[in-house]
């Protein structure tokens, strides 16, 4: 049986104060990402449909940061991995979107990751990546509405613990069944993979509405 194992904080004094530090540096992020969102919606949607690691990616990353230096709150630094840097775009985006927007019906979003049989010998951490990116995508079909409103919560606050209380049952339902399997990992790495495949799922969906549209009106 699968099982899932959400990092808490108890720990030694120094590492308590560590993770404090890291805490204030993901909440000063997560500001930045609604603020980009919110004044520069157009550059921040060309970064996510772009590929990750290109070189013309990482310009734009570089000139959506220069754009936005109002954006950065004061006395803080804005480092942190490229994962992180699309989720919290991601996340904010998708937020800002549904506020008003109805919430899409993902059914007619063919899957992203399907299940596979990998080869033996495959490495834990391609085995746990394709898994944990099948759970997410499991979760944001299941309760769009409730992945949606998580996005919207400031890290580490009550409301994200609300938020991630509400997705208890459809977080245990979509676990990997895979005996003798465990996935550990922490709240922001867990919010980060639900960001970076719930706006995947929305493209998808935006895509396939923008090609049904064309369609009726060649007709």
């Amino acid at each position: 049986m699968a099982m899932m194992v959400m990092s808490g904080v108890d720990g030694p004094a120094d590492a308590q104060s560590s993770q404090a530090s890291e805490r204030q540096a993901v909440t000063h992020f997560w500001r930045f990402a609604n603020c980009v969102a919110k004044h520069d919606r157009r550059r921040a949607e060309d970064i996510l449909n772009g590929a990750d690691n290109s070189d013309e990616n990482v310009r734009m990353t570089k000139l959506l940061a220069t754009k936005n230096r109002g954006c950065i709150p004061a006395g803080s630094e804005m480092k942190f991995s490229g994962s992180l840097f699309r989720a919290a775009l991601s996340g904010a985006l998708l937020s800002r979107k549904y506020r008003s927007d109805a919430v899409g019906d993902y059914s007619s979003v063919e899957p992203l990751y399907r299940v596979t049989t990998l080869a033996d010998g495959t490495s834990d951490a391609i085995v746990k990546d394709i898994a944990l990116k099948q759970f997410s995508e499991c979760v944001s079909r299941m309760a769009p509405a409730k992945t949606l409103a998580l996005f919207g919560t400031k890290p580490y606050s009550n409301d994200e613990d609300a938020a991630f209380a509400s997705l208890q049952a459809e977080m245990s339902h979509c676990l990997p069944v895979s005996e003798g399997q465990q996935f550990g990992f922490t709240r922001l790495e867990l919010r980060t993979l639900l960001a970076e495949v719930a706006y995947e799922l929305d493209m998808k969906l935006a895509l396939g509405m923008e090609a049904t549209e064309t369609t009726e009106a060649q007709n």
